[in-house]
């Protein structure tokens, strides 16, 4: 199966505050403050370097112009299970181009695996194996980086036989996962600096599907499946339920297609061995679904409820694989359930995770996506020049990429908010006519028809009737063959 990038708006009312990336199904196998030495972490001083533990902080300097420095604690981690390393770092002084980081699955210092930043805004990946540098991610630009002696954030997650990468809680990259030379975590500084480390914190799986399957059950409770006949399986029921769903997407009732792929993920988890990606697709699926259902007040926000627990449920299981392909479509969807029900702060939170993730892997439709969202959730919060200004930028990126639908499409939205949000007939024009001028571009007499019928419109609005019956006039004339 596989996930659809789901772009939609709805609005509603109300609020469900929970947010999907606070649940880890892991414990905590080290846990580092350094608000004493009771770890036993190297403190020295000399010419070349220091290490002292104080005030709250392990402070690491590197006092010399060349070669690194390393500092390490041992780390009984399970390598052949998910685990996730986490620390917070504070470059305090010293170069900003030259990297510092954090290390793990160490065996000495020549033997070790390296997750560095520099203070002017790069991060990179690599391994030494007897003392040879090999580099497994090239440095690489993030904005997601704060810069110039600033504080960071630096996870590393291993799931599903690789790891993902991320920086102030937002992922930057992957690669797949290799063996342990050891079981040591520390840092590295390399070149003159100096940092300020607060904490680090090591976490190890701790039956991470059979928990994921456990939140599924509870979440879809109430959703029943039919017993399999003595030819069947629920693995054949899963799929039936799946096909039945994908004839009946289309359908004006979006209940009807929800409620069947809520069906193939509750036949899913009753499987022998429950495939988390299915699951992952079909309680996607039917949140798209249920955040686009019709029915009254009360039905429609018990709808938002559920598509917001499917989604985030989703997002688990993608954090868990390593599904990062599917995190923009699945932030966007987060942000809808949270702008259906108006609460704009939140949606566009999520949008702006979407944006920024889209950015780094250079998804095209996400960042676009992410532009309209933005806007619409600004727009419907009656923030409309912040709305203009998404849309602007969506105009920008489409033009980058010569995308002409996308052009054409923003400058219609941003007629559209001069036009009915601000009454602002003149500058509606503007943005109508240069849709109209991509319209006749492109040979889409449809859309030419409309915007001379829009700017007519307009026209009329400001009592220049002249104007007006020349516009329509020239819309009547079109003729669209069937």
């Amino acid at each position: 199966m596989k996930k659809l990038f789901f772009i939609f708006f709805i609005a509603s009312c109300a609020i469900l505050t929970f947010h999907p990336n606070t649940i880890h199904a892991y414990e905590s196998i080290f846990s580092e403050d350094f608000t004493d030495n009771y770890q036993n972490w190297f403190e020295g001083s000399d010419d070349e370097m220091s290490a002292e533990i104080r005030d709250g902080y392990c402070l690491f300097e590197h006092k010399r112009e060349d070669r690194s420095y390393f500092l390490w604690n041992y780390v009984d981690i399970i390598p052949e299970d998910d685990f996730e390393i986490s620390t917070t770092i504070t470059h305090a002084d010293g170069v900003h181009d030259y990297g510092y980081g954090v290390v793990w699955g160490m065996k000495d210092i020549e033997n070790l695996y390296c997750f560095n930043i520099s203070d002017n805004g790069y991060y990179r990946y690599g391994k030494y194996d007897d003392d040879e540098w090999t580099s497994l991610i090239d440095w690489t630009e993030s904005d997601v980086l704060h810069s110039y002696n600033a504080t960071n954030t630096l996870t590393i997650r291993k799931s599903n036989g690789q790891y993902n990468f991320f920086i102030n809680e937002e992922w930057v990259d992957s690669y797949r996962f290799e063996s342990f030379f050891g079981d040591c975590i520390g840092y590295v500084i390399f070149k003159k600096q100096y940092i300020k480390i607060d904490n680090l914190i090591v976490k190890q799986e701790s039956g991470v599907k059979n928990t994921i399957l456990d939140q599924a059950e509870q979440l879809l409770s109430d959703i029943t499946v039919k017993y399999p006949d003595y030819d069947e399986s629920y693995q054949t029921l899963a799929d039936d339920y799946w096909f039945d769903a994908e004839q009946v997407e289309d359908s004006d009732d979006k209940n009807v297609p929800a409620l069947l792929y809520l069906k193939s993920a509750k036949a899913e988890i009753l499987t022998d061995d429950p495939s988390l990606d299915e699951l992952g697709d079909a309680l996607s699926h039917a949140g798209y679904s249920l955040n686009s259902a019709d029915g009254t007040s009360d039905e429609k926000m018990s709808n938002y409820i559920m598509a917001f627990d499917c989604f985030s449920l989703a997002l688990q299981i993608d954090e868990m694989l390593g599904n990062e392909g599917q995190y923009v479509s699945l932030y966007i969807n987060i942000g809808a359930t949270y702008h259906n029900r108006t609460y704009y702060s939140e949606a566009i939170e999520y949008y702006a995770k979407a944006l920024n993730l889209a950015k780094v892997i250079d998804d095209f439709d996400g960042i676009l996506s992410a532009y309209n969202h933005l806007g619409r959730a600004s727009e419907d919060n009656e923030k409309y020049y912040i709305a203009i200004d998404y849309y602007t930028l969506g105009i920008e990126y489409a033009k980058k990429i010569d995308d002409k639908d996308e052009e054409e499409f923003f400058n219609l939205i941003i007629a559209e908010v001069y036009d009915f949000d601000l009454e602002d007939w003149e500058e509606a024009i503007v943005y109508y006519e240069r849709a109209l001028t991509i319209a006749r571009q492109q040979g889409d007499m449809a859309d030419v028809k409309d915007y001379l019928y829009y700017i007519g419109d307009c026209y009329y609005f400001m009592y220049d009737e002249e104007m007006a019956d020349f516009c329509y006039d020239e819309a009547d004339a079109i003729i669209i063959e069937e």
